[in-house]
């Protein structure tokens, strides 16, 4: 060890301290970790992000976190009773969607 500098010691811990780095990274999560299917390989066919509450079926809906089948079918009765959605905040006027899913959900949903 008496032959090695001091240079090449912090060369080479800064180089581990990268290598590590750049495996962590790695494994972060996607933009859709907080949709129950992540990715579009897994989506099933016909199913795009963002989902259009305006046209999207039951179970299509069942797709977002946090909205099961009952709200879900709230969601339809809403958009059938009003005529649909004119904006994704809209959608916090359905019973058992809050400020809370709404935040989870709001860049997987859009209207148009």
């Amino acid at each position: 060890m008496k032959n090695i500098r001091k240079p090449q010691i912090i060369i080479f811990v800064l180089g581990l301290v990268f290598i590590v780095s750049a495996f962590a990274v790695s494994f972060m999560p996607n933009s859709y970790e907080n949709l129950k299917v992540n990715t579009t390989e897994t989506l099933p066919q016909g199913v795009h992000i963002p989902i259009n509450i305006n046209t999207a079926d039951k179970a299509t809906l069942c797709l977002l976190d946090d909205i099961g089948e009952k709200t879900a079918q709230s969601i339809i009765d809403y958009r059938e009773e009003n005529g649909g959605f004119d904006t994704k905040e809209e959608i916090m006027y359905v019973k058992g969607i809050g400020e809370k899913t709404f935040e989870k959900i709001k860049n997987y949903i859009d209207v148009k």
